[in-house]
């Protein structure tokens, strides 16, 4: 996973082997944001908007509705999944430093819920489901330790 910041039209050729995810929050800064900047990028002539798949991030109760429709429809973008917006999870993540809500197990919901909370167990259900979305590399041996 890359961050790389503030879209650019060029991208490195190792940026753009994997996986291209825009992250778009629902408010009408996030969706005006993602549309000037996917605009100039198309402008630009930016190839590889072409792989490029949008997650739609702190979904919450009061976001805009239908957000991911609307990008499927009006910008060709295909939405793998949305991200619930459970700011006491994110806050606590910042804090700790750690990714352990991540990397538990999730073999008895119930335990992971007294260790992590309820928002814990929702965000990362909404992540393994944009993850499962992802299509695997088509790379052979793209594995430490693969044999050929």
């Amino acid at each position: 996973m890359l961050d790389l910041g503030r879209v650019r039209d060029e991208l490195y050729p190792s940026a753009t082997n994997g996986q291209l995810l825009w992250v778009v929050t629902p408010s009408p800064l996030g969706l005006a944001a993602f549309d000037r900047r996917f605009r100039q990028l198309r402008s630009a002539g930016a190839t590889w908007l072409a792989q490029v798949h949008a997650v739609v991030n702190q979904e919450a109760d009061d976001s805009l509705a239908g957000v991911a429709e609307f990008l499927e429809r009006e910008y060709d973008l295909p939405v793998l999944g949305t991200v619930p917006y459970e700011p006491e999870f994110w806050r606590g993540l910042e804090l700790s430093h750690s990714l352990q809500a991540f990397c538990s197990e999730l073999r008895d919901e119930g335990r992971f819920v007294s260790w992590f909370g309820r928002p814990a167990l929702r965000v990362r259900r909404a992540v393994e489901a944009v993850a499962s979305r992802l299509e695997a590399p088509a790379v052979e041996g793209a594995r430490v330790g693969t044999e050929a």
